[in-house]
């Protein structure tokens, strides 16, 4: 699968990985599956490991290809009635603010925006330079990444707190609290009919492309 993702001349390459593994798999730390991931990573290709991330992703798709989009099932764009957890590494938390700054509208609407410590901050000061007039912080902020603020969000999502997760990974460093990431995605691998989680900036905006899309065009 690997080698497909890095097909060079497109006749067998993936067009992403839908990987679910039932909890306690401990094939999701295996090396190969580290790899795989990363390289969907890398070549900005979807690694999706809940149903209701493929479900969603899926759907995204239809939408962005003109298709009539299905009639939304459960919470799927109840985003008021929803948590969002938005996580970047130090590289990428430029590349986050303008994602937030491109989508606010979109992201605004969820009932609440969870972020690890300085990710949160820095969006909260953005957000108030725009004119943000809440009577709350725009995005509540647990500790950082490597003091345990990925375990924090962790215990969220298997508590039914957080049910979208978009993590912006920087794949070309290893990270002293990697434990703890993994510790994220297995919580929400557990939570597979519940969560959708997008790993990777280019899979992050085609959904937000396309969930503001349905919004505008929904009856």
């Amino acid at each position: 699968m690997a080698a497909a993702i890095l097909d060079a001349d497109g006749s067998d390459a993936l067009d992403g990985v839908i990987h679910l593994a039932a909890p306690g798999d401990e094939s999701i730390v295996a090396p190969e599956v580290r790899a795989l991931k990363r390289l969907c990573l890398v070549h900005a290709k979807p690694y999706l490991i809940t149903a209701a991330s493929a479900v969603e992703w899926i759907e995204a798709e239809r939408i962005l290809c003109e298709l009539t989009p299905r009639p939304p099932n459960g919470l799927r764009q109840q985003f008021a009635r929803q948590a969002i957890a938005l996580i970047a590494h130090d590289a990428w938390k430029p590349c986050l603010v303008e994602f937030v700054v491109r989508h606010f509208a979109l992201l605004s609407g969820f009932s609440r925006r969870i972020c690890t410590g300085t990710t949160g901050r820095r969006l909260n000061d953005l957000v108030r330079q725009q004119g943000w007039s809440g009577n709350e912080a725009w995005a509540t902020c647990y500790e950082s990444g490597p003091t345990g603020g990925d375990a924090q969000i962790a215990d969220l999502v298997l508590s039914g707190q957080c049910q979208r997760v978009i993590f912006f990974h920087d794949v070309r460093v290893s990270h002293p609290h990697e434990a703890d990431m993994l510790l994220l995605e297995r919580a929400i691998a557990a939570s597979t009919a519940e969560v959708v989680y997008f790993s990777g900036a280019a899979v992050a905006y085609r959904w937000a492309e396309a969930a503001e899309r349905e919004v505008r065009d929904r009856p």
